[in-house]
């Protein structure tokens, strides 16, 4: 929920509506929250409960090889997307 997203990282340093971003440390860190109108005929856009979080990505501020996390790449598998999103 956006209200725990915000208790944990602060205030959002910049966005509006339901995509904010936050900045730490070492990461900026795109929140997108549910609460928009949906849109039924595309299967891009979500009806998604007011505030509550939905997708967010964590980009680290510094160059971070794959090699140096400890994600286990064989827990994962490649794919192409099938639906096609714009913005």
């Amino acid at each position: 929920m956006r209200t725990e997203v915000d208790a944990l990282l602060g205030p959002p340093t910049s966005g509006t509506g339901y995509f904010l971003t936050y900045d730490t440390k070492d990461e900026h860190i795109s929140v997108w929250f549910g609460g928009g109108n949906p849109n039924k005929a595309d299967p891009c856009k979500w009806e998604v409960q007011k505030n509550t979080v939905f997708v967010y990505i964590v980009a680290p501020k510094h160059k971070l090889l794959l090699s140096e996390t400890d994600i286990d790449l064989t827990q994962f598998k490649k794919e192409k997307d099938s639906v096609p999103c714009h913005s």
